[in-house]
């Protein structure tokens, strides 16, 4: 699982309102300029980089997995069009092709 997400994506997250300014995408890096919400842990930090990125590659392969089970419904409905006769162009304008 390639990392997609770095501390400014998780700061977006756990503290969408909040003020901050980060330098080289590191927490040593992050000022905190927020006196009304309590700055992230690193240990918190790298958990949403973790569940960001997680549930990234969840999404891809979700949509990898529809894409394919539209491919597959296709290409069952061209076979039962098939099968009552219709020739491939005519099947094909039927289901979108």
């Amino acid at each position: 699982m390639e990392k997609f997400f770095g501390i400014v994506d998780a700061l977006r997250s756990l503290a969408p309102q909040s003020l901050w300014v980060v330098e080289n995408d590191d927490y040593d890096g992050l000022e905190w300029r927020d006196e009304d919400v309590k700055k992230p842990t690193k240990k918190a930090i790298e958990a949403e980089i973790l569940r960001l990125t997680e549930q990234a590659e969840a999404d891809r392969i979700a949509a990898e997995e529809l894409a394919a089970a539209k491919q597959a419904a296709k290409e069952s409905a061209l076979a039962k069009l098939a099968k009552l006769g219709l020739t491939p162009e005519e099947a094909a304008e039927i289901v979108g092709l």
